[in-house]
């Protein structure tokens, strides 16, 4: 699909709803719209609209309004289906309407209560399927203030940070300091970016400054992370 601006686009239905009129064909102006995303390519004007939007170097806004299912319109779909049928959950790879979609086991549901819109929700919950995954590999460089008169965190905090950019690679970067714990801590997962390397680098780094008052913690107590799905596993083939 050739680029084409959202404004463009709209001006192309009016000219093209103005010439069928005068052929004594009368149409919608949504209809037109519709029929400019079909000459583009794609399924509606939903779809170009989004695309538009996405160009080079922008990012891309979608404004996506989802009306959730209710229990009673849940149980109206399962009369008739047999007890032994197993239930899967499907999620959206993205918020375009032309995003494929992944399936992933349900393995149970639990009612909670939304206090904002005074509501009972049935949450239905999945899970990766049986299979074998293999987590990236991660490693976490942290040091800690053992001193009220250590050196300046800020200075620490660039020092590390900058010695170790240009290693990254693709290995996911994440970095924070907790001020009143006195600790910093710089973690990078990634499953193809040596991570060795870029530990080495921030050990260097901190070696090099010698920062008064702050130790590296050599065995930091990992990290609760929880990722989203596509993300943090990748599933092997048996």
């Amino acid at each position: 699909m050739r680029s084409t601006t959202i404004e463009l686009a709209k001006k192309l239905a009016k000219r093209l709803r103005s010439d069928l009129a005068e052929a004594g064909i009368e149409i919608t102006h949504s209809f037109a719209l519709e029929l400019i995303a079909h000459q583009h390519g794609v399924r509606d004007w939903n779809e170009l609209s989004a695309r538009s939007s996405h160009g080079p170097g922008r990012t891309q806004t979608v404004d996506v309004v989802t009306q959730p299912m209710t229990v009673g319109e849940l149980r109206g779909l399962l009369e008739g289906v047999p007890d032994h049928a197993e239930v899967h959950a499907t999620h959206p790879d993205s918020p375009l309407p032309s995003a494929t979609a992944s399936m992933l086991p349900a393995t149970g549901g639990h009612v909670r209560h939304d206090s904002r819109q005074d509501v009972d929700q049935f949450v239905l919950l999945s899970e990766f399927g049986t299979g074998r995954y293999q987590a990236p590999a991660e490693a976490t460089f942290e040091v800690e203030r053992f001193s009220e008169e250590a050196a300046d965190a800020e200075q620490l905090f660039a020092a590390v940070s900058a010695a170790t950019e240009h290693l990254r690679g693709g290995a996911a970067y994440r970095a924070g300091r907790d001020d009143a714990a006195g600790r910093i801590t710089w973690t990078w997962t990634s499953d193809s970016t040596p991570l060795a390397p870029i530990l080495d680098a921030a050990r260097k780094a901190f070696s090099d400054l010698h920062p008064w008052g702050w130790r590296v913690i050599e065995d930091p107590a990992p990290l609760a992370v929880n990722p989203p799905y596509g993300r943090i596993l990748r599933h092997l083939a048996r």
